[in-house]
């Protein structure tokens, strides 16, 4: 992917001030854009940049693409197991975004190998990956967690070198956030071609829904998330944006949209229908949700939010009031995995953490829940330096 003029100029206005490189690196890792800021740097600036920064850039940027290559080759041999036994599956994020979107898997930062499979194949995923060595997270199999993985619609594996996770998913996300047609997903889906080996992809249209959710499930608190998401409106000639609009609609989360566009906007230029700029403009909400989130310390920096913060902006983005009020309500009574962890029932006493759940939460986050902190993963070096040249 190239630079545009616009953003050489920008840049190069930028190098022209006093910069604190190792905030700069920092940063870069955070937001997950450390492989497309030393590619652009080097590529463009390499005069304008501190040698000593652009060595050790050039060090993080080898061992990300040693990483991506090999997490590239192990989604293939998982893939490869599951077509052995009849069983389709879709790769989706980490190498099959990077290669669709960003044209090269070494470009993108990502950690797991993520999948999606038809819900009647979950049972068979996991005794493939069991025999094969891999590690539940959680006890899946048989065991009263079953329960709580249901409502999360994914389950994740620890490969036995112990190097990566496959996250199987049956469901894009939990049906408390929203209730996505399955079997659309399957029938829209492509064949693409990942390092020689034809796979399943998601058409464009639910590529961008799956972005969107995702995004606005986070706060598009890294940048990653908001490149993805413009890229694939950029760079997609067959995007339809009326389909895209009214897909949205139709699953309730057109604000999801709008915002994400919003934020793209504040980035970068927004490249889309006059009609679609002014259907996003009337929606304050949607603008106001996306100047609030641009103003976060956590949009930009590593910082935390705490959890009713995350929660009541995702209940802001949906538009009815009673989408609003199910949301919350179903944060507050669902049962997750944590509560699991912390009083485990049997199978026919699980109905009780319906109750059990919003009383773990008043103990633990008291009336005012806002010490509780909501904060994304950890991001460290994707592998040392000394693995990088032993995998190059």
């Amino acid at each position: 992917m190239e630079m545009t003029p616009v953003w050489q100029e920008r840049v190069q206005a930028y190098l022209e001030e006093k910069l604190d490189w190792e905030k700069v690196r920092e940063f870069a890792n955070h937001h997950r854009v450390l492989p497309l800021v030393y590619h652009s740097l080097y590529t463009h600036f390499q005069d304008s940049v501190p040698e000593k920064f652009l060595s050790e850039m050039r060090i993080a940027f080898h061992a990300n693409a040693a990483r991506n290559l090999f997490l590239t080759d192990e989604l293939l041999k998982v893939l490869g197991w599951f077509q052995a036994e009849g069983i389709e599956a879709i790769p989706f994020k980490g190498a099959a975004l990077a290669k669709d979107v960003y044209g090269d898997v070494v470009l993108r930062q990502f950690d797991d190998l993520d999948v999606l499979v038809r819900e009647g194949d979950v049972a068979a995923v996991s005794e493939i990956l069991l025999s094969l060595g891999y590690i539940p997270v959680v006890a899946t199999v048989r065991s009263e967690a079953e329960t709580f993985l249901r409502h999360e619609g994914e389950s994740g594996f620890h490969s036995p070198c112990g190097r990566y996770q496959v996250d199987v998913h049956w469901q894009l996300a939990p049906r408390s956030f929203l209730d996505v047609d399955q079997a659309g997903l399957w029938g829209r889906s492509e064949v693409v071609n990942l390092n020689g080996v034809e796979v399943r992809t998601f058409s464009t249209q639910d590529l961008l829904l799956l972005l969107t959710i995702h995004g606005m499930g986070h706060l598009w608190s890294r940048h990653a998330w908001i490149l993805d998401f413009a890229l694939v409106i950029q760079g997609f000639e067959e995007l339809d944006w009326r389909e895209a609009f009214e897909c949205a609609t139709s699953k309730k989360v057109e604000r999801f949209l709008k915002v994400g566009l919003f934020l793209v906007e504040e980035l970068d230029e927004l490249d889309c229908p006059e009609w679609a700029r002014e259907e996003i403009h009337r929606d304050g909400g949607a603008r106001s949700l996306a100047k609030e989130l641009f103003a976060m310390p956590g949009f930009h920096e590593p910082k935390a939010t705490s959890l009713m913060k995350l929660t009541l902006i995702n209940a802001r983005a949906r538009q009815r009031m009673v989408d609003k009020v199910y949301y919350f309500l179903s944060q507050l009574l669902t049962p997750s995995l944590e509560d699991w962890e912390v009083v485990r029932l049997s199978q026919n006493g699980s109905v009780l953490y319906r109750v059990i759940r919003p009383l773990r939460l008043l103990n633990t986050y008291g009336i005012q829940p806002l010490s509780k902190k909501y904060r994304a993963p950890v991001v460290e070096d994707s592998i040392t330096e000394k693995e990088c040249v032993r995998s190059i």
